[in-house]
């Protein structure tokens, strides 16, 4: 992947970069997988544009590593209307994905 300094946008933290993310993403009705836990912002965030959150799941025994199967079923529920999965940084997912 190429990326320009164009292709960046700065921000002052990450209540700033969820209202970026949500307003180019999420219209009415539209879904994004969230993993437990989460920051607070990223539900109220993402109900101003009207999305709605699908809920992820880990397998704490597992490194972490989320429940894809569970992935799998959120993403089923949401269908086309799924535009992003929220990941946290200290999570892998496995080559299985």
């Amino acid at each position: 992947m190429h990326l320009s300094e164009d292709d960046i946008i700065a921000t002052a933290g990450v209540t700033e970069s969820l209202m970026f993310i949500n307003n180019a993403l999420i219209d009415n009705g539209n879904h994004a997988v969230i993993f437990k836990p989460y920051y607070p912002q990223y539900l109220p965030r993402q109900r101003v544009e009207g999305g709605k959150a699908l809920f992820g799941r880990y397998m704490i025994g597992k490194e972490w590593h989320p429940n894809i199967d569970a992935l799998r079923s959120s993403l089923r529920k949401g269908r086309q209307g799924t535009k992003y999965m929220m990941i946290p940084i200290r999570t892998t997912l496995p080559a299985a994905c």
